[in-house]
């Protein structure tokens, strides 16, 4: 979900400040996407396009972005800041499958939804399968932690964990205050998980300053 940094020694102290504004770029890259995609399912519903057509604009959006982290994870900044042991290898294994699996599976439920017109235990179904892949992502997050052996890189990732999970119980409690007062727009809750990724991406960068 976020990137894997590399111990103190293998990165040198400028590195952190190049990589957080790698970090910085790829998140702006993001979403520069998702503001062209919005523009483009609302240029889409004014010439009532087809679901067919909105579907099509959904999976190039979810290729470019995962395109998008693909390139990312292969520049210098990035490649550098990868945990070098065999269990984040197979951590990035894990997550990228999960990745394009949860794009596969928003693209199956919206075209459930909207071509099929499901209803009963069925919509239900297709609603919830995009969540699959996202506990796969938790679950690979686990298996990382369980299966890391450096204590250097297996502390910093709990400590991430703790301040993203942390962080995004604070933005809770202020939104849904802000929203039961009706000064700002509801917020769905899938939200969250962007959320504290994001968070614990940060998160990671700090915490290892800190160690530096």
């Amino acid at each position: 979900m976020a990137p894997d940094i590399a111990h103190q020694d293998d990165a040198p102290s400028g590195g952190l400040g190049r990589l957080a504004l790698s970090f910085l770029l790829l998140l702006g890259g993001c979403a520069a996407l998702a503001a062209g995609f919005y523009q483009v399912i609302q240029w889409l519903a004014e010439r009532h396009a087809g679901s067919g057509t909105v579907l099509v604009a959904t999976a190039v959006y979810g290729a470019l972005v995962l395109g998008v982290v693909a390139v990312w994870m292969r520049t210098k900044a990035a490649r550098t800041c990868m945990i070098p042991t065999d269990a984040g290898n197979r951590y990035r294994r894990r997550m990228s499958i999960c990745s394009w699996t949860y794009v596969a599976a928003l693209l199956l439920a919206v075209a459930g939804y909207k071509q099929l017109h499901l209803t009963g235990p069925l919509a239900y179904a297709a609603a919830l399968l995009p969540a699959l892949p996202l506990i796969g992502m938790f679950a690979s997050m686990g298996l990382y932690l369980r299966e890391e052996t450096d204590e250097f890189q297996r502390t910093v990732q709990i400590e991430s964990s703790l301040w993203a999970t942390g962080g995004v119980m604070v933005l809770c409690a202020c939104w849904g205050f802000l929203e039961m007062f009706r000064l700002v727009p509801h917020v769905e809750a899938w939200v969250l998980v962007p959320a504290w990724a994001l968070i614990l991406g940060f998160a990671n960068v700090f915490i290892r300053r800190r160690y530096r």
